[in-house]
This record gives structure tokens, sequence and C-alpha cells, in this order.
């Protein structure tokens, strides 16, 4: 379903990559390639967080999205990183 509707969202590229840890990913990712990242934000080595700021140090166009397997308290994440906007999270995935 999300690839299906990627495209709704501005994306162009189809590609994806999975990687089972934030350490992996960085340093498989590559500027200017990316459209959008999903983010898991308790992956192992380094939080999503700490990940997406690493990311956009070397590509700042990139949308980054971050997901969770559990509820996520949005009101404390907007105090903690307010520049980040609420369709940012995708919450309890199944």
């Amino acid at each position: 379903m999300l690839c299906h509707n990627i495209g709704h969202w501005g994306c162009t590229q189809h590609t994806q990559k999975t990687s089972n840890n934030s350490v992996a990913a960085l340093s498989e990712f590559k500027p200017n390639f990316y459209d959008l990242l999903l983010l898991d934000i308790n992956m192992p080595h380094m939080n999503g967080f700490e990940l997406r700021e690493k990311i956009l140090a070397i590509d700042i166009k990139v949308r980054i999205w971050f997901m969770s397997a559990t509820e996520i308290n949005r009101e404390g994440l907007r105090e903690i990183y307010p520049s980040l906007g609420i369709e940012c999270f995708i919450s309890q995935l199944l």
C-alpha cells in the first residue's frame, strides 16, 4: 500500500531498501537518491532521530518519516523536536 501511494506524496523513485540497524543504513545512504526514508524510532545502535540528524547533514532534501510498532506520544515528541510535522509519524504498523 505504501508503494502504491508514494507517488501521491510527490516521490518519483520507487527504490526500496531495508536495513536492520541504523549504522548500516547510514553507511549505505546515497545523497540525492532517495525521496523518502521511513525510520524506526527504536533502531539498534542509534535511534531514528539521531540517524535523521546524520542523514540530513548529508542530504538536506530527503523527506524523513518515523514509524513505530508501539503508540507514539506525538505531543512529547513535538516538544522535543518542534520542527517535525505531525504527518511525519506512522504508529502501530501491522
